[in-house]
């Protein structure tokens, strides 16, 4: 499994995503927890071969 982060002064973008989900793939990850963003999370999605789970999140218990 792999998360990815962000820092403060980094942007949630659809660019970062995309290459940082793909880069764990290819590390060897077998499902990715990352971000969601508005715009361009499909092709997050299409661009990563293996499964993404979303963080965040509110808290229900």
């Amino acid at each position: 499994m792999a998360v990815t982060g962000v820092g403060k002064d980094m942007a949630r973008d659809q660019r970062y995503f995309s290459l940082a989900t793909r880069i764990a793939a290819e590390m060897g990850a077998q499902i990715i927890k990352t971000y969601y963003v508005d715009k361009g999370f499909e092709r997050i999605a299409a661009g990563c071969p293996v499964p993404i789970v979303i963080a965040g999140g509110k808290k229900t218990a």
